[in-house]
Parts: structure tokens; C-alpha cells; sequence
């Protein structure tokens, strides 16, 4: 089963899924303010429901409402309404793009996922309609720099026709920096993955670094740059099925 949501929320609140898994989920999140990506995490994840961790560039909390996107994978029967499209892809900053597929309605929820030369930074998705949206992308804050572009993996989730060619993976676990993660079961070929991390119940900047048929990296830094040991990390990925 897989679900998505898109709403306001502040650090620290919950959110109930619209149906009950029948065990603990995977969830991955995305969050954006004012068109600036911000960090995300899901923790204290249930079969009904999660609360988000909601950081800045800085890693700090605000007393802030951000808009969250969040994608949840896990058992339960398969809703055949919901497409699913995904890309990976070397993109600019503050790029709008097409869907290789558009919905056929909305809400279209959108997980992104980005790292630039082997170092994660925070994706965000903004303007998010059934043909398409604007992604941005920020480094962490004491980079003292504007990311220009990166490699961004997104997975999105929407109204239309159901693929039965496409597999859907998930975990969670406990990772440090730059770990090799293995897929229980190889894909046809490279999927796309997306990546949410956290320490303390706070938001890390996480991504997954050359994923292939059979796993890929995760990557897990703080938000001075710093790799991170032993994170709490959920991942989604999604292709063809062999």
C-alpha cells in the first residue's frame, strides 16, 4: 500500500494516515517555506499515523508552519487509483518540469531526494499541479553558498493509471554516513530513491548516492556538513519490476 499527503504543518505534529497500515510504514517527507526547501522527517511512525520533524538550513526549529509532502509505503491493499512517476536527473536550481507522464487530477504529492558531488542537500518542490512543478534546492546553511544544481531523485504520487510493471521498495534502519544499503530483491534496472534522515528526532539532510539494480548509498550529513553516524533512516525506491 502506499499513501501521500500534502498540508501545513508545524514542527512536532501529527499526522494520521487515511488508512491504517497493517504494520509500521516507511515514510519520506519533503518540506518547503516561502520557496525555500527546509528539512523533514517522519518519527514515532504507526500503522495509523506519524509526527514530522520540521528543521531550517540551519538545522533549527521554527515557530513556523512549513508545507509538507510526505509518501508512505507499507502493507495493505494496493490502491490501482494512484499512478506513480519518478526521475532522476541533473537539474538547475529553481527549474519547472514536466512529468513524463502527467496525473490525471490532483493532489499530486511529490518526495525529493538531492546531493551534489557526494555531499546531500535539501530538495523541495513548489507550485505542485497534474503536469508539473518547481523544485529548489538549498545546501546547508554553513556551506556559505548557493546550490546552483544537483542530482535530484523524485518520486510522485497522484491520481491516474496504476503501472503493475513497477516495484516498490522500502526500509528503515539505523545508518551512518555513506553506508551501503541492499535491496531484498534486485530491480530490472536502476530505480530511483529517495531518502529521509534523523538523529534525536531531528531532521538530517540525507540522499542516496549511485543506486543501481541492486542497492545504492545513503548519505546522512547534519547541517554543518558533517557526516552523520548512526541516524535513524527510511528510504523509498521505486522501478521496473525484473
Amino acid at each position: 500500500m502506499i499513501q501521500r499527503g500534502v498540508a501545513e504543518y508545524t514542527n512536532g505534529a501529527h499526522i494520521t494516515f487515511p488508512t491504517a497500515f497493517k504494520g509500521t510504514p516507511v515514510v519520506v517527507a519533503s518540506a518547503q517555506l516561502n520557496f525555500g526547501a527546509k528539512s523533514a522527517c517522519a518519527f514515532n511512525i504507526t500503522s495509523t499515523g506519524f509526527d514530522v520533524a520540521l528543521a531550517n538550513l540551519w538545522g533549527a526549529v521554527e515557530a513556523r508552519t512549513y508545507w509538507v509532502q510526505w509518501i508512505a509505503v507499507g502493507q495493505g491493499a494496493v490502491d490501482t487509483s494512484l499512478a506513480i512517476v519518478t526521475n532522476y536527473v541533473n537539474v538547475l536550481n529553481w527549474t519547472d518540469a514536466g512529468f513524463k507522464t502527467p496525473f490525471s487530477g490532483e493532489p499530486v504529492v511529490i518526495v525529493a531526494s538531492a546531493q551534489n558531488s557526494g555531499i546531500p542537500s535539501v530538495a523541495g518542490t513548489v507550485d505542485v499541479t497534474s503536469t508539473g512543478f518547481e523544485l529548489c534546492l538549498d545546501n546547508y546553511q554553513s556551506s556559505g553558498s548557493t546550490l546552483a544544481q544537483a542530482w535530484t531523485s523524485l518520486i510522485a504520487v497522484g491520481p491516474g493509471a496504476y503501472d503493475p510493471q513497477v516495484l516498490i521498495q522500502s526500509g528503515s534502519g539505523t545508518y551512518s554516513h555513506d553506508t551501503h544499503i541492499s535491496f531484498s530483491k534486485a530491480f530490472a534496472s536502476n530505480p530511483v530513491v529517495v531518502v529521509s534522515a534523523q538523529s534525536n528526532n531531528t531532521p538530517k539532510i540525507a540522499s542516496a548516492l549511485n543506486a543501481i539494480a541492486t542497492g545504492f548509498n545513503v548519505l546522512v550529513i547534519d547541517h554543518n556538513g558533517a557526516g552523520v553516524s548512526n541516524a535513524s533512516v527510511q528510504w523509498i525506491a521505486v522501478g521496473l519490476a525484473p
